[in-house]
């Protein structure tokens, strides 16, 4: 009976292994990563999906604030900022709005305006 019982558990291990390793699961699985800047003590989570999205929440513990953007696999985002205000990033128009504030920018780098 004990025999029974271990073989048992081993075969429903094994099974679990074998679906582990299927490189279509793993696929459609997300993939994370987590960095923390000293500097400023803000965590970020970022977790990358199958199909080029990817997600990020922010946080500082010394502030106690929170933050969070979605970025779709062409580079457009949205999200909140730490003050809860949502924003839009357009990569065709390369345009950034916050809602919250009003605040709209066009550009990049040195050549980035704001109002």
């Amino acid at each position: 009976m004990r025999t029974a019982i271990t073989m048992l558990a081993l075969l429903a291990c094994a099974g679990q292994a074998m679906a582990w390793g299927d490189d279509e699961y793993r696929l459609r699985q997300p993939r994370s990563s987590n960095s923390y800047d000293p500097s400023t003590g803000n965590m970020y989570n970022t977790y990358r999906h199958a199909d080029g999205s990817s997600d990020t929440y922010g946080n500082n513990a010394q502030t106690g604030s929170q933050w969070r953007s979605h970025s779709d696999r062409r580079g457009n985002q949205s999200g909140t900022d730490a003050d809860g205000n949502t924003w839009n990033y357009n990569r065709d128009t390369n345009t950034y709005f916050n809602y919250g504030t009003g605040k709209m920018c066009t550009g990049s780098g040195y050549s980035r305006i704001c109002n």
